[in-house]
């Protein structure tokens, strides 16, 4: 198993399609110009539109921060205010972010259509826990866990090319996880 760490501090940032704040890519597949799919954490400061990403489905989760509330193509406001909790949407839609109380930080995973089939899921390992899963990528939003034997931080991520990684919290606190895998489900240790 080949296993890749993708350190914080080596991320991509970069301002939005349509200008209006800043992204930090954290993966992008194939590759950052051309991608099949593409996850990145965006800070939020202002109330405003999404860029619009024709032929490609979204899902927000909200990372820190008190929330916001999105209108998508006109619909009622989804409020989406509890950390770690996707929020599926079409890219191509037109979208409205209000902020509830201040700035935030999402994450945001974006799939081409008919690219590939992909899950994006949220794990809690206890302080000390271990959990096994199946991962095109793992990214941790809190604490700090260690995986294929090396230690990561705050938006550290680690990707592995094929079979289990052991993701193992640190003694003393509990982490999240963000975990982008090819429909397979993780397993508990």
């Amino acid at each position: 198993m080949t296993v890749e760490v993708l350190r914080a501090t080596d991320h991509r940032r970069m301002r939005w399609a349509n200008r209006g704040g800043w992204t930090t890519e954290i993966v992008a597949v194939p590759h950052a110009d051309d991608w099949q799919w593409r996850l990145s954490v965006a800070d939020v400061a202002s109330d405003g539109p999404f860029s619009r990403f024709p032929g490609v489905a979204r899902t927000i989760a909200l990372l820190s921060g008190n929330g916001f509330a999105l209108s998508v193509d006109g619909a009622p406001e989804q409020v989406i205010d509890r950390s770690f909790e996707p929020f599926h949407f079409d890219g191509s839609a037109e979208t409205d972010c209000r902020l509830i109380d201040g700035p935030v930080q999402d994450v945001n995973l974006m799939v081409r259509r008919g690219s590939v089939d992909l899950s994006f899921s949220f794990i809690t390992v206890p302080p000390g826990a271990a959990v096994s899963v199946d991962a095109e990528v793992v990214v941790v939003v809190a604490g700090s866990i260690t995986a294929g034997g090396r230690r990561l931080d705050l938006l550290d991520a680690v990707r592995s090319t094929e079979g289990s990684l052991s993701i193992v919290a640190l003694d003393d606190q509990q982490a999240v996880v963000a975990v982008i895998q090819f429909p397979r489900r993780a397993n508990a240790e």
